[in-house]
Order: C-alpha cells, then structure tokens, then sequence
C-alpha cells in the first residue's frame, strides 16, 4: 500500500543529489561557541525568501573561496554574500585574514565588523 509513497520518497531523494544547492547568503557565525549554542532553536534573522547555509570557522578558513564574481564553498554552492553574525566581537587572527582576502577579491561581506582580534 505504500508503493507510490515510497516511489515519491526515492524521486524527492534522487533529485536531491542530482541537484545544486543554491543559496544567496553564506552565514558565519563565529568563533564564540557552536551554531546551536549560539541559535538554540530559533535561527538568525535572515529577511524570507533568501536562502542561506551556516559557516564554521573551519569552514570559512578552509573551503571558501572567491571565483567569477561570487563566493564558492569547496562543495560548488556559490553565495553572494557572506555574512557576520552580531556576536562577532572577538575573532582569531586567521579568520580575520581570510575575511580581508575574500574582501580584497571582490566578495560582498555584511554584517557586524570585529572588534578585535581574539
């Protein structure tokens, strides 16, 4: 009885993988804590209609870059901003680095500036 439902499931599962992510803002939420310490279950206050993706300081450091005008994850999801999290007071050296790099490249960067280096 369950066959058609499970024929949805296997299509929606299949067209999942077959696509690309596509979202506009890349949210960098600091080095502070961990993103559900920081959000809990309530998420940031992203306007509706945009789509977004979390960005760990790893992350930041070592998968994204900045090619043909936007900002690029090692997977191939593209963004076109990248955004600061408001409790982005106190932020390492390297990630302030990567930050200037992405900025010098041409990315739009939003959001809180850092206070001081950590």
């Amino acid at each position: 009885m369950a066959g058609t439902w499970m024929d949805y499931l296997a299509r929606s599962c299949y067209m999942l993988q077959a696509g690309q992510n596509v979202a506009d803002i890349l949210y960098y939420y600091g080095e502070d804590g961990n993103v559900t310490g920081i959000f809990g279950s309530e998420d940031p206050a992203i306007p509706s209609g945009f789509q977004w993706d979390y960005c760990s300081p790893d992350v930041l450091l070592n998968y994204i870059s900045f090619k043909n005008g936007k900002i690029v994850a090692g997977s191939g999801v593209s963004y076109k901003i990248l955004w600061m999290d408001k409790n982005m007071e106190y932020v390492s050296v390297p990630v302030l680095r990567k930050i200037d790099e992405l900025a010098k490249a041409g990315a739009i960067i939003g959001g809180k500036r850092a206070q001081r280096p950590a």
